[in-house]
């Protein structure tokens, strides 16, 4: 089970517990890169994106603490993006054979995966010792910055509030902006919206005035979807960047139609399902949510 702020507790010890257990777990990921770097990378950069969403709950809490500690975590995550995405395009190229079967029958999409694995293992044959040692260093660097974390526990009510409603107004913004564009940039917005608000219903599962289980598998099942988006504009990028990546025109011309197609399909969706996730006020679910820890403070 996803750690829970405890809702009796003083948030600013809920904070400090909480973002030591991710960044332990980040360091014990890291450690195992040399064994399986692709598994290893990938849980490393999802407990990093955990602490920065931790850090933007508590930020009116203290907000300069907030941003200089998201910055450290954003570098580091930034250090390890290049392998994972080259192992993230080949999960890709799976889906988009499962989604049209009828045009990759007979390998028609070899050529593209033999490129791609080119690719992932030139990305992991790159020396990634340096990038692993700065993780490390700014992970054991922000575990002992954690634990000077302290605030008014009487500001907790209102701190996770802000907090909520800040996450909200910027997925509601995030979204506005993907359905008059389109763009990677704002469908990419949209998704980290989106994952962080849906930690936030992990987070504050027993703060929450309602039950928050199927809402949240609602949330992830969004950001799957937009997780393979992202995934899609990326793929149809590399064609545009990269062009000698594929020797055959014809294969590219292939993969960037199933991509226009499977782009579209996805973002009609995304678009939908954001839409009806993200439909109450955020002042609405702020207030709901402070009134509900103001109440358990009380009955404690």
């Amino acid at each position: 089970m996803s750690e829970r702020i405890d809702p009796e507790a003083p948030l600013a010890g809920e904070i400090r517990r909480i973002a030591a257990k991710e960044i332990e777990a980040a360091l014990g990921c890291l450690a195992d890169v040399d064994g399986n770097t692709d598994k290893a990378l990938h849980e490393t950069r999802k407990r990093l994106k955990s602490l920065r969403a931790l850090l933007r709950l508590m930020r009116a809490g203290d907000d300069a603490f907030a941003r200089a500690e998201n910055a450290r975590y954003r570098d580091a995550a930034r250090l390890l993006a290049g392998p994972r995405e080259a192992g993230a395009l080949i999960e890709t190229l799976d889906r988009l054979e499962q989604e049209f079967p009828a045009k990759t029958e007979g390998g028609a999409l070899d050529p593209v995966r033999a490129a791609l694995d080119r690719r992932r293992e030139n990305a992991l044959g790159q020396d990634l010792g340096p990038a692993v040692a700065a993780a490390v260093d700014a992970c054991r660097a922000g575990l002992a910055q954690i634990e000077t974390l302290t605030f008014d526990s009487a500001r907790d009510a209102a701190i996770l509030g802000a907090g909520v409603r800040d996450a909200k107004r910027q997925a509601r913004k995030a979204l506005g902006r993907a359905a008059k564009r389109g763009t990677a940039a704002d469908f990419h917005g949209l998704r980290k919206a989106t994952k962080i608000y849906a930690r936030y219903l992990s987070l504050l599962g027993g703060h929450w005035p309602t039950p928050v289980k199927a809402r949240r598998k609602s949330f992830d099942a969004l950001n799957e979807r937009l997780g393979e988006l992202h995934d899609i504009f990326v793929l149809r990028g590399l064609l545009r960047t990269e062009p000698a990546m594929l020797d055959d025109p014809g294969d590219a011309e292939l993969l960037d139609r199933l991509c226009t197609r499977s782009e579209r399909r996805l973002s009609k969706a995304c678009l939908g399902k954001a839409a009806k996730l993200l439909r109450p006020d955020p002042r609405t679910s702020a207030k709901a949510l402070a009134r509900a820890v103001r109440r358990s403070r009380q009955a404690a």
